[in-house]
């Protein structure tokens, strides 16, 4: 059998695009060598310039779309090629941000990663990667289409529908998330020895917050006051984000754009201990060298949204919308 180099792939991507959000940050996490094209371009219009490239790989100009070179086709997508020789020479093509999410998750994963999860053996992983596949498009349909309606509904009563409908969704996110002990060490000016028998330092307990859990807390958010504090928090262990982590955060990024255009605000909306959640979740993702990478200026991204907030742009979201369609069903 003939050795030879993977080829790169390529995302075609738009940097305001929560959806390609979604597949840049996640290729970024894995490591994954790939080549980023920036492929909308909007100008003074209500609808968007597609590169002649994106659109010879997806006629329907979507971002994100992927595509693995076709030397690589058989071994990089779930087997996904076929054994006819005829087939060797065509490229794969991605398309749908949650499809690609769930593919990366099943190449890439580490064994650590695998194990990490509740319920934890490796051979459980990929009925593991089924829930939380499944939990992702749930989170998708409550969290992320209702932004749309929020931003581009032309009646206030339509808008704030929307802004209740993704609150409800936020909320149900993040009971999923769970406040967890993390033991610091601080240095103290004391001569006695700590319980560790070590002097001139002391073990100080922290909470911060987990990634996304299969399981929801169960008590309201695990928090017994408004602050999260909790009495029967978990000692923290070694976890990292999963395929529901990477499908809501875009939207939570975007909270900013739905208060500067309607003025809702996720703090007056759900009750302090979500809130306290969201935002400590948010800054733990933030943490991410991966998501730092495609996190775009506050004032730039917000600007990017004008044409949804007047109802004019001319994109498959926008139409399905003002149609009265979900965005996931795009």
């Amino acid at each position: 059998m003939v050795s030879m180099k993977t080829p790169t792939p390529t995302l075609y991507s738009a940097w305001f695009c929560p959806y390609a959000q979604r597949a840049w940050s996640c290729l970024n996490y894995f490591e994954i060598e790939f080549d980023l094209i920036e492929s909308l371009g909007s100008g003074m219009t209500v609808s968007y310039t597609k590169i002649p490239e994106l659109l010879k790989v997806n006629p329907k100009g979507l971002v994100p779309t992927l595509v693995y070179p076709a030397v690589a086709a058989k071994e990089e997508v779930n087997g996904k090629g076929n054994n006819d020789e005829k087939d060797d020479k065509k490229d794969i093509v991605q398309c749908e941000s949650l499809d690609i999410l769930l593919d990366l998750y099943q190449k890439h994963s580490s064994t650590s990663s695998k194990n990490n999860q509740k319920g934890g053996r490796d051979e459980d992983y990929s009925v593991l990667l089924k829930q939380l596949y499944r939990d992702a498009r749930t989170h998708n349909k409550n969290v992320c289409s209702p932004f749309y309606r929020a931003l581009m509904k032309r009646d206030e009563i339509d808008r704030q529908e929307g802004w209740k409908a993704m609150a409800d969704g936020i909320v149900a996110f993040s009971d999923h998330l769970e406040w967890k002990a993390t033991a610091t060490r601080q240095d103290t000016n004391k001569e006695e020895e700590n319980e560790e028998g070590e002097s001139g330092s002391a073990t100080k307990k922290l909470k911060c917050i987990s990634f996304y859990q299969l399981s929801p807390s169960p008590s309201p958010s695990n928090a017994k006051n408004q602050h999260g504090d909790s009495n029967d928090e978990q000692e923290e262990e070694a976890e990292e984000p999963n395929l529901v982590d990477f499908t809501v955060y875009p939207w939570i990024n975007r909270l900013c754009v739905i208060e500067h255009y309607r003025g809702y605000k996720l703090m007056d909306k759900v009750p302090r201990h979500v809130s306290d959640k969201i935002y400590a979740w948010k800054d733990k993702m933030e943490s991410l060298p991966a998501i730092q990478k495609t996190v775009g200026e506050e004032k730039r991204l917000i600007d990017s949204y004008s044409r949804y907030a007047a109802g004019t742009v001319q994109s498959k979201v926008g139409e399905a919308v003002r149609q009265g369609k979900d965005a996931d069903t795009v």
